[in-house]
C-alpha cells in the first residue's frame, strides 16, 4: 500500500492527565482524499465506541477537508493552514487536543475489530509504560508483518526490525 521507504506510524502515547478525554485516533493528512475515502470507513466502523476519531489536515490543497464534513460527519478536524510536514503536523494538530491518550496512526492503514481497546489497557496497567506499539500487518499481504519497505522484514531476537545492512 505505500511506497517502500515510507514508514507506518501507529503509536499510542499516554499523556499523564486524568481530567482529559481518554483517547483520541488522530490521522494526519496531506492531500490524502483517496487514503480518506478508502479508510476512513474502517477507522468509524472499528475504532468509534473507543475513540474520537480526528484528522489533522495539513494543509491540503485537495478536498479532503470538505470530503470529511460532507461524507464523514462524525469525524472532528484540526485544520492547519499550511503543510507542517510529518513531525511538525502532528505537533500542532496535538497541541489544540485534549485526551489522555493519542493513537497517531497514517491515513493509509486499514484497521480491524478491537485494535484499541487491548493496547489502551496494556497501557494502563503499568505506569513505567508510556508508548506501545501493535503488530502492523501487510496491506496486501495479510499472513505477514508490515516493514515499510525495508530490506527484509524479519524481526530480531531482541525484537528489533531486522533490514539487509543492519548490525550491531
Amino acid at each position: 500500500m505505500m511506497d517502500s521507504g515510507e514508514a507506518i506510524a501507529i503509536l499510542f502515547l499516554s499523556i499523564l492527565n486524568s481530567n482529559k478525554i481518554k483517547v483520541a485516533v488522530v490521522i494526519l493528512n496531506y492531500n490524502g482524499v483517496n487514503w480518506l475515502k478508502k479508510f476512513l470507513p474502517k477507522f468509524i466502523q472499528f475504532s468509534k465506541k473507543d475513540a474520537d476519531i480526528i484528522v489533522i489536515d495539513n494543509g491540503s490543497k485537495d478536498n479532503s477537508v470538505e470530503l470529511i464534513h460532507q461524507q464523514f460527519k462524525e469525524i472532528e478536524t484540526v485544520t492547519l493552514e499550511k503543510n507542517l510536514g510529518f513531525a511538525g503536523g502532528y505537533n500542532e494538530g496535538l497541541k489544540q487536543l485534549n485526551h489522555e491518550h493519542f493513537i497517531i496512526v497514517n491515513s493509509d492503514i486499514e484497521v480491524t475489530k478491537n485494535w484499541i481497546s487491548p493496547i489502551i489497557k496494556l497501557l494502563e496497567s503499568d505506569d513505567q509504560i508510556a508508548a506501545v506499539q501493535p503488530k502492523i500487518l501487510n496491506y496486501n499481504k495479510k499472513q505477514e508483518f508490515e516493514y515499510a519497505g525495508a530490506a527484509g522484514g524479519f524481526i530480531d531476537v531482541f525484537g528489533y526490525p531486522f533490514c539487509r545492512g543492519r548490525y550491531l
